[in-house]
């Protein structure tokens, strides 16, 4: 049998010829044309495809690449992440995924993406990788992402070691109202990391994290009242914070 390379085959032609049913002839010619690097024109077959079974991973890897290798890239995450809402282990979509976010940084996938290789989920570990996309978050004004910068400098994840500038991207955080960013700061003068130890200023910080709804501040606030910890020790505002 000769393939003919010039034209595009009809669905009839491929399930005629091959006696194969309908979706199997849209896979069929879809990877023909992907290959042929007709990329629009597989796109078409896929979509029909997934009008059949939206749920198609095979459709949904192929239009994925193919909506890349066309630069739409924003088409193209969508279709990978539909693959890891199906699949949360596919190896193939995490890193294609990590492929599109590096291509186009967007600001909640960038810092997700650095979650994920500080964490080694569904990428290979790598502390300064996820650095970089904390910093790429961050430069894009992402609350957390600031937050988590502070982390890594606070620490020295992927990136030398410096309290100061840890206190400088949690102070940061903090004044856009990121919960996380207000512990962090009273967490900052509690122990005293890059700036002078002030519980007062750690009980302040540690109460608008908690009225900001952060599990942890609303646990440090009430241990502050029982301690009294940069505030009078008061038990009825210990147990009122605790039952939170």
């Amino acid at each position: 049998m000769c393939i003919n390379t010039t034209n595009i085959y009809t669905l009839e032609d491929l399930e005629n010829l091959l006696e194969i049913k309908h979706d199997t002839a849209l896979k069929f010619r879809a990877k023909f044309n992907f290959i042929m690097e007709r990329y629009k024109d597989a796109i078409n077959d896929l979509t029909n495809l997934l009008d059949i079974e939206p749920n198609n991973e095979f459709a949904l890897r192929y239009r994925a690449e193919a909506f890349y290798l066309m630069e739409k890239y924003k088409e193209s995450f969508n279709d990978v992440n539909k693959l890891l809402k199906i699949e949360t282990n596919d190896e193939w979509a995490s890193k294609f995924w990590a492929k599109i976010i590096e291509k186009v940084p967007c600001v909640y996938e960038t810092y997700e993406l650095g979650y994920f290789y500080l964490n080694g989920i569904n990428v290979e570990k790598d502390e300064y990788k996820a650095f970089v996309q904390f910093e790429k978050s961050a430069n894009m004004g992402y609350a957390e992402g600031i937050n988590c910068l502070g982390y890594c400098y606070e620490y020295g994840i992927g990136v030398e070691k410096n309290e100061n500038k840890a206190l400088t991207y949690y102070q940061k955080s903090a004044d856009m109202c990121n919960s996380n960013g207000m512990y962090q700061v009273g967490y900052c003068y509690h122990l005293g990391i890059g700036v002078d130890i002030d519980k007062h200023k750690a009980f302040t910080y540690y109460l608008k994290s908690a009225e900001a709804g952060n599990s942890m501040g609303i646990r440090k606030t009430a241990i502050c009242y029982y301690y009294g910890i940069g505030v009078e020790e008061n038990e009825d505002k210990y147990y009122e914070w605790i039952k939170k």
